[in-house]
């Protein structure tokens, strides 16, 4: 977190659809890929002490629906973040415009972007490439943020092709509940959620949200997803955040997961009051339509301190690999008739228990494997729950398919 110095909002000068970009021209450079048939467009915002001699971190940030690269500087004011911290900020664009004049991403809810067939998840990819190709990048210090829209295709980046991200992080944004039943990153990934608790357009509790799109999980079942993902204590330390501007009617609770494998912490800014904004950039009119603007912290400084603590974690691919004693390896996962339990420890019982918390298998054994026979337990996401020999107790996600 950052003292009160840095608590304070930057008011931007037009509605949040209608900005342009405020940034120096020197810093920006605006380019272009060609991705299925379309020319996509992006801007990289270069600190002024980069010199390409030694290797940088890089923030990508995706922006909401109706947004472009340019409303994404002004929304978030992560530029001076980047300056200050010697990073380089990158804004991809979304495809259109749309009638409404913005951008949009396939973020998998049937979109406008979705609608064309575009890969949004290849695009990113490719982007990355060719930043790599460009720029003299730290490969283990990439990041990727998004807003709403944004956060949305973030989301889905993180269950399905996170490997070259070190940590992710998602506001005004969930996961639709379809995709949710079928997430399955590949290793632990840093998470941070960033959301109002009275979001007026992306429900805090889940649900429903305005327009055809299909339901929505609720902001807490995302934490407990990567919590259980990570191997986190399920235990928070949460903190109250000063009240710096009581005249806005909200307030910050952060809840923190430590103890995780790769130290792949999970954050919860919980933004109580809070709605569909960026919590230290005020928007003139914005908050008409989205609700109250949180004025205690400025999440784009948030974001940059969640992610510089963390590096990319590879995926653990064998038992060799395995980062302590007592820690299990699961394969195939996803599984179709069975998965196999590998422990450096014995195993002493083996649990396994559906999202509704129900008990679906319960077996006690001795032995350092054991096969989960899956023949007659329906499709979908599980945790598992496993106890050693030395009375440590892991918590693993097993998918069937």
């Amino acid at each position: 977190m950052k003292d009160a110095m840095h608590w304070k909002s930057i008011t931007a000068v037009a509605v949040f659809s209608l900005f342009t970009s405020l940034t120096t021209a020197q810093t920006n450079k605006m380019d272009s890929l060609k991705h299925q048939g379309f020319q996509r467009k992006y801007v990289v915002h270069v600190p002024p002490g980069y010199t390409g001699a030694s290797l940088v971190p890089v923030v990508l940030f995706l922006h909401g629906g109706s947004g472009n690269m340019h409303s994404a500087q002004n929304f978030t004011m992560l530029n001076p973040v980047a300056n200050a911290n010697g990073f380089l900020a990158v804004y991809p664009e979304g495809i259109g415009p749309t009638t409404g004049g913005g951008y949009t991403w396939a973020d998998g809810r049937g979109t406008s972007a979705d609608k064309l067939g575009i890969d949004d998840i290849a695009f990113i990819e490719k982007l990355l490439d060719v930043l790599e190709s460009e720029y003299k990048i730290d490969s283990e210090r990439i990041y990727l943020s998004g807003f709403s829209n944004g956060g949305f295709l973030a989301s889905r980046i993180a269950c399905e092709n996170n490997e070259r991200f070190a940590a992710i992080a998602l506001a005004g944004s969930t996961l639709d509940v379809v995709q949710f039943h079928t997430c399955s990153p590949t290793r632990p990934i840093p998470i941070l959620v960033l959301t109002g608790n009275i979001d007026p357009l992306v429900p805090y509790e889940g649900g429903a949200m305005n327009g055809n799109v299909p339901d929505i999980v609720s902001s807490m079942q995302i934490v407990k997803y990567y919590i259980m993902n990570n191997n986190c204590s399920n235990v928070a330390d949460s903190a109250d955040l000063p009240d710096i501007d009581p005249s806005e009617n909200s307030t910050v609770t952060v809840l923190t997961y430590t103890d995780c494998e790769c130290e792949a912490t999970v954050v919860h800014y919980r933004i109580n009051g809070g709605g569909h904004t960026w919590p230290g950039v005020e928007i003139p009119n914005y908050e008409l339509i989205a609700g109250e603007t949180n004025e205690d912290i400025q999440a784009s400084e948030e974001l940059w301190d969640f992610f510089s603590a963390h590096t990319l974690c590879t995926k653990v691919s064998s038992i060799e690999d395995l980062r302590y004693p007592g820690s299990v390896y699961l394969y195939p996962n996803p599984g179709n008739s069975s998965v196999l339990i590998l422990s450096r420890e014995p195993i002493l019982r083996v649990r396994m228990f559906n999202l509704a918390g129900e008990l679906v298998l319960d077996d006690s054994i001795s032995g350092t494997s054991y096969t989960v026979d899956l023949r007659g337990i329906s499709p979908g996401i599980y945790i598992t729950n496993i106890v050693t020999s030395s009375k440590k107790m892991l918590h693993r996600k097993v998918v069937v398919k």
